[in-house]
């Protein structure tokens, strides 16, 4: 089996990476003490780490987004192989644990041939039941893939959601950020 056909290789976080989330975590417990001891501009700290928090995060989807878009790629052939299920336990209103549901969500997972070399890869869309059943590719299924020339293990399935997911973060993001900074900033 060939390395990059292996899903259990996971691409490792930079140093760069790590120190910018551990300054981020680290950001929200330093804001808080601010807004209590800044009692009269208390809302507008934390309301302005928050705004700053989706703005960034806002950036890096656009950034994402227009750089996948001057990517060279091309489109290929592949097969939908297995449809992984992650389940997510919802607790129930009362609080009490009792009521505990489950709510489950698939992930399609490709197979292609790019370059004389096979590779596999996870979807990054996941659906619902109801939408997987609705719109969601079944195991077997011949599709169209993406694939980036310099980094063919990337992959993504060739749809208007797949090409346009960083777009669509990056102006809900920007919007959420907008109104964070309307009302919270004087």
């Amino acid at each position: 089996m060939n390395p990059e056909v292996n899903p259990s290789t996971k691409k490792k976080h930079s140093k760069g990476t790590m120190l910018l989330g551990t300054l981020v975590f680290l950001s929200f417990p330093i804001s808080v003490i601010c807004a209590f001891v800044f009692d009269d501009i208390g809302g507008q700290i934390l309301g302005g780490w928050f705004g700053l928090l989706t703005g960034f995060i806002a950036f890096g989807a656009f950034r994402e987004f227009v750089v996948s878009s001057f990517r060279e790629s091309v489109v290929v052939d592949g097969t939908v192989i297995q449809i992984n299920v992650a389940t997510k336990y919802v607790d129930s209103d009362s609080g009490s644990g009792i009521g505990r549901t489950t709510k489950e969500y698939f992930t399609p997972e490709f197979q292609y041939r790019f370059l004389g070399r096979e590779y596999q890869v996870s979807s990054y869309i996941s659906r619902d039941r109801v939408f997987h059943k609705l719109f969601g590719p079944k195991v077997g299924a011949a599709v169209k893939i993406r694939v980036p020339v310099n980094t063919p293990q990337k992959g993504e399935l060739n749809s208007l959601r797949g090409r346009y997911i960083h777009l669509l973060i990056g102006l809900t993001l920007s919007g959420i950020t907008a109104v964070i900074f309307y009302f919270v900033m004087p």
